[in-house]
């Protein structure tokens, strides 16, 4: 093979490379987002330190959908609870839609550790009752607390108005930040819809090649 041969196949293959590069870096940039919890808010469906995929293409989002917005450089994952036109309160820790309860069942206790919010006496773990909640044809589950550390926060019901979103956490007791503080949140601070979990493999199966890349759970 000839040295021009040569330099024009070594051309070809690096523009490949430069294209599959600029490629994942749109992609990164404009369509897909991986981003890490950074605390209990969305158990039990999502555990702190779990990493999901982010579509930032959505821009219009229903009932049941997990979303992410900024306070900051802070990004907090929360789900919809509410649309534009619905009038959206939590009592004893459920959603009320337009005057109606949500349709709940108990289901167990979970148990998880949370050295950063360590009783008194030093207990660093928090338990919660995992409960099915359902309202507008959605169902997910929620953790809400029976005990002394019970901080199921309600609020009184409130208007949606347009372009905006009611976002709570399942995990109603021990939540950073929801509309409960917030308010209704507005759709452009959301930066898109959350589709899958990463399950690392450690837990599921030992291969290398599922500890190396991960396992995409969709949600």
């Amino acid at each position: 093979m000839g040295r021009a041969v040569r330099r024009r196949v070594w051309n070809v293959v690096l523009g490949i490379a430069a294209v599959f590069v600029f490629g994942l870096a749109a992609v990164r940039l404009f369509v897909l987002q991986t981003i890490e919890l950074r605390d209990h808010g969305m158990e039990p469906r999502l555990g702190k330190g779990d990493a999901v995929l982010l579509d930032r293409t959505a821009n219009e989002y229903s009932v049941g959908d997990i979303v992410v917005f900024y306070r900051g450089e802070f990004p907090f994952i929360r789900r919809v609870v509410g649309v534009e036109g619905d009038t959206v309160g939590v009592e004893n820790g459920f959603v009320t839609v337009n005057g109606f309860p949500a349709e709940t069942e108990t289901r167990d206790a979970l148990a998880y550790k949370d050295p950063e919010m360590a009783s008194a006496d030093g207990r660093d773990e928090r338990t919660c009752t995992r409960t099915l909640e359902s309202h507008s044809l959605t169902f997910y589950e929620v953790c809400i607390s029976e005990g002394p550390d019970k901080r199921d926060t309600d609020v009184e019901a409130r208007y949606i108005g347009p372009g905006h979103y009611y976002l709570l956490c399942d995990n109603r007791f021990h939540c950073t930040a929801d509309s409960r503080e917030l308010g209704p949140v507005a759709k452009g601070a959301i930066r898109g819809r959350v589709t899958h979990r990463m399950e690392r493999a450690g837990a599921v199966d030992p291969a290398w090649t599922t500890s190396l890349f991960g396992l995409w759970e969709e949600l």
